[in-house]
């Protein structure tokens, strides 16, 4: 649908045009009016109509001197003028200020209509060949950041798409470090009125940027709306397009830096500093010899000392390339999981029961800051587990009950076999385990068989009922019934929703 604006100081030949013409038929739901120059204006400032019909003879402000301020504040709007001379200099300085036609008064409404639906058609036209030139033109701008566009080609362009010189077309940049935020921000895309185009590199935002704004402000608006998890390096000057290569190359470079950078850090991409290395490499004894002492302190519960040895190694691998950092990250991780962890049955439990996807943690962080915190995580764990045993006097105890348990559960459980195990009468043991753990022997030995079985049923070839046995519990019935109690549904309906 359409609006227009009719301007015209004559309130009968006003009254005709707004109460005669068929607008339903024209496709118009507004029809604004106006009685002299400086009233139309301020409707245009406010309603932005498609289309003006104005008459050149009017008080305060002509016709012809409307139109030239219409076209002096940028406003497209269609305009005709209605007039009753039918004289060449008229509509010379009518098509002047772009005017798209004229009517001589006086007029048929039915000549109105027709010549409105032609301008209609004009108007569909144009923004149809605006939004080709729009496609077009960030195309342009994409392949100059990308360097896959000619000098020669991309200065015939800039005059056809932007009317000046490749030199004097200027736009901001910046670059987003992870391609997940592309979605998010392609979604908020109408709140992003800084943005003239996205486009990936890799796993490289980069953000083409209105020249008329100013970027770290543009910059602030797209970390507001990725609420931080990203980080962001923008230029902070005006770039014309014939350095747009250079530019967006130096920003998909800074994916290393900005890696081991503050994760939501907005980072100046133009600073000199980017270019020097403080970090420096351990010498592989240095490392071993760190890496042994770590898990001395781990392994006696020393948490200062293991949480300083931690900081350590973890800060040796920030003098790594990226790739490189992030693979002893996980080797590290490997390391204490095959070697502390794997070895030790009571730690493994106590490891299982933080239930963390670790290697996707470790090896799909997009920051190093989110690498440092699973691995700092995943060692608390396994220090806490070794504080613990250093602090209860029970603990070694209830790590032998538990070891019984792992190594039992799928048959038969038995409290007094567990007590002779560890000298000690099975009451007691019921209450001293019961004390420690927070629940029975027969309550911690059905959650570790249903967790058990929770894994087993993942496997479509084992049966219900083999999977029960497998677990300790003989009576199918049984099973099935332990296992809704604990978990809301059947085995039957927990393996159709793994």
């Amino acid at each position: 649908m359409y609006s227009v604006l009719l301007v015209e100081d004559e309130k009968i030949e006003l009254d005709t045009l707004r109460d005669y013409i068929n607008w339903d038929k024209i496709l118009v739901d507004r029809v604004y009016t106006a009685r002299n120059g400086r009233s139309a204006l301020e409707c245009i400032v406010q309603n932005e109509p498609d289309i003006m019909i104005t008459d050149i003879q009017m008080p305060i402000m002509t016709g012809i001197e409307l139109a030239k301020r219409v076209r002096e504040e940028g406003y497209k709007t269609k305009i005709i003028f209605l007039t009753g001379y039918d004289d060449f200099e008229y509509v010379k300085e009518a098509f002047k200020v772009q005017a798209a036609d004229y009517i001589l008064k006086p007029f048929m409404t039915e000549e109105v209509e027709k010549l409105l639906l032609r301008i209609e058609k004009q108007i569909e036209s144009e923004k149809t060949a605006e939004v080709s030139v729009s496609v077009a033109a960030k195309q342009m701008i994409e392949q100059l950041c990308r360097g896959d566009m000619k000098e020669e080609k991309a200065k015939r362009l800039s005059i056809c798409y932007f009317q000046r010189p490749l030199n004097e077309v200027t736009y901001g940049l910046l670059a987003v470090y992870g391609a997940e935020a592309e979605e998010l921000l392609q979604r908020n895309g109408d709140n992003l009125g800084e943005v003239y185009h996205l486009f990936l590199i890799g796993d490289v935002l980069v953000a083409v940027l209105h020249s008329h704004l100013y970027f770290w402000d543009g910059a602030k608006r797209i970390q507001s709306i990725l609420g931080g998890n990203y980080s962001i390096a923008c230029f902070k000057e005006k770039i014309p397009l014939l350095n747009l290569k250079e530019k967006t190359k130096q920003l998909v470079k800074l994916k290393e830096r900005i890696f081991f950078e503050t994760k939501g850090g907005i980072f100046d991409a133009g600073k000199e500093e980017w270019d020097k290395n403080s970090r420096q490499a351990a010498d592989s004894g240095q490392a071993s010899e760190r890496k042994a002492n770590f898990y001395k302190a781990v392994k006696n519960g020393e948490k200062d000392r293991a949480e300083a040895g931690l900081r350590a190694i973890l800060a040796d691998f920030t003098a790594l390339k990226k790739d490189e950092c992030i693979r002893q990250a996980y080797g590290f991780y490997y390391e204490l999981k095959s070697s502390l962890v794997a070895g030790d049955p009571q730690l493994t439990l106590w490891m299982a029961e933080r239930e963390e996807d670790w290697e996707q943690k470790i090896l799909g962080g997009r920051y190093w800051e989110d690498i440092l915190e699973a691995l700092v995580c995943y060692c608390d764990g396994i220090l806490a587990f070794f504080t613990k045993q250093h602090k209860d006097p029970n603990y070694h105890i209830i790590a032998r009950i538990k070891e019984y348990l792992v190594r039992n559960y799928s048959g038969v459980c038995s409290v007094e076999e567990m007590a002779l195990e560890v000298h000690l009468s099975p009451n007691y043991l019921r209450s001293l385990f019961r004390e420690s753990m927070g629940q029975t022997i027969l309550e911690y030995v059905t959650d570790y068989r249903l967790l058990k079985a929770c894994e087993l049923l993942k496997d479509k070839t084992l049966r219900v009922k083999e999977v029960g046995r497998l677990v300790g519990y003989e009576n199918e019935s049984y099973f099935s019934t332990v296992f809704a109690k604990k978990y809301g549904v059947t085995p039957n309906e927990y393996r159709k929703m793994v």
